[in-house]
């Protein structure tokens, strides 16, 4: 819309412009001409002179139009990019929650709330004491707590006692629900052994033929962190010597080493490198909120609120794109700048035209007096004029620059 009115501007202030023009020709003819077209000649001027003060009008209203579009494009950006900062807080409230909750629920009785556990102590102890009608009632509210995250044997023997009577209820706190718990565990640890290292296979592996429930909770709890303990050292190892490793993932990643431990190591990969390597961004991300136009500085506020992966992506990518926005944003401010700057020197070369109209028609009037204060203001109009024929040549490089900084920015 900035565009379209300064165009617009432009084309006004070169119409008038002609037309102050033409009116200088012909007052310049007929200043030269006899007392009889003195007043021919004053008229001529004068219109020169309206034409040329509307040109100049219009120059003026096309630059407080593109100030306003510009402010009006600031707001809207800064309005959207409000928005995006909670989206962004939220998924990384979301992100550290996932990462801890993930380290710490590593079998089925981990992942039990607070409020079921509660509740499956308060069902046992009544059960054990006799008191089945509480026994019961306590274990159909656990049954529908563990209709949700639960493993699928959990789940599915949570839903039959709930379909079924009491005596179903009762045989599943009896000894049901323990049995599924138990095979839950078991099949999370064959999906760890088809998924791991061979390492952690065969100590899975190991665990299972015991069929011991405990030993292959042992293995969830601890042996599947202990069995991978050489693998993820070497993971780390090789961390440290990739040279695009950020500090923040270096100084982590030295502690676990020095720690040594496997569960150091384990913690280290699966936990705290995300908050490192969040760390390092966080960095890069703010260089970029100091250096970068006003479209990468409101990415990078969002990235900075949001998750790891999101401000990976942006460090990675996407400041890249947004970097691209801003040469655009540069290139089009400045070509807008140098149009109203070219059509603010026709403005002021019809001034300029004007004054000399406006001098001549004195002096065919023999108003010396006034014919000199004329020939005052076209010299400064002329000047004025010469000052935005610069002001439009250094926007226009100006503007080239933008747009091969643009291109590189999209090639990047």
């Amino acid at each position: 819309a900035a565009a379209r009115s300064a165009s617009a501007a432009a084309d006004s202030a070169a119409d008038h412009a002609e037309k102050a023009a033409d009116a200088a020709e012909e007052a310049a003819r007929n200043a030269g001409k006899a007392v009889d077209y003195a007043n021919r000649s004053t008229a001529a001027a004068n219109a020169a002179v309206e034409a040329a003060n509307k040109a100049y009008d219009a120059v003026t209203e096309a630059r407080e139009v593109e100030k306003e579009a510009r402010e009006a494009e600031i707001a809207r950006l800064n309005e959207e990019t409000e928005e995006a900062i909670e989206v962004a807080k939220q998924q990384r409230s979301e992100e550290t929650d996932r990462l801890e909750r993930a380290n710490r629920e590593r079998t089925q009785e981990t992942r039990l709330s607070e409020e079921l556990v509660a509740l499956i102590t308060t069902m046992e102890a009544a059960f054990a004491d006799g008191r089945t009608g509480e026994a019961v009632d306590k274990g159909r509210q656990a049954a529908v707590l563990l209709l949700d995250r639960s493993g699928t044997w959990t789940r599915e023997a949570a839903e039959f006692a709930l379909a079924g009577s009491d005596e179903d209820v009762l045989r599943w706190i009896e000894a049901d629900r323990v049995i599924a718990l138990q095979q839950d565990n078991a099949e999370n640890t064959a999906a760890t052994a088809a998924i791991s290292t061979q390492n952690v296979a065969e100590a899975a592996t190991a665990a299972l033929r015991t069929e011991d429930p405990a030993a292959i909770r042992t293995f969830l709890e601890k042996g599947a962190v202990e069995a991978a303990r050489d693998d993820n050292e070497v993971e780390v190892t090789t961390l440290l010597a990739d040279d695009s490793t950020g500090t923040a993932v270096r100084r982590a990643a030295e502690a676990a080493l020095t720690d040594g431990s496997a569960e150091a190591l384990h913690t280290f990969l699966h936990v705290k490198r995300a908050a490192a390597v969040h760390e390092d961004d966080k960095v890069a991300a703010t260089t970029l909120l100091v250096s970068g136009g006003p479209y990468v500085q409101a990415a990078a506020k969002v990235a900075l609120e949001g998750d790891t992966h999101m401000l990976r992506q942006f460090i990675g990518t996407t400041q890249h794109e947004f970097a691209r926005i801003d040469h655009d944003h540069a290139t089009h401010i400045s070509a807008i700048r140098a149009a109203i700057a070219r059509a603010a020197k026709t403005a002021q070369d019809a001034l300029e035209d004007a004054a000399r109209a406006s001098e001549a028609a004195a002096l065919a009037r023999q108003a010396a007096e006034e014919a000199t204060e004329w020939a005052g203001k076209a010299k400064g109009w002329a000047a004025d004029a010469k000052a935005s024929a610069e002001e439009a040549r250094q926007n226009a490089e100006d503007a080239e620059n933008s747009a091969a900084a643009a291109a590189r920015s999209a090639q990047t």
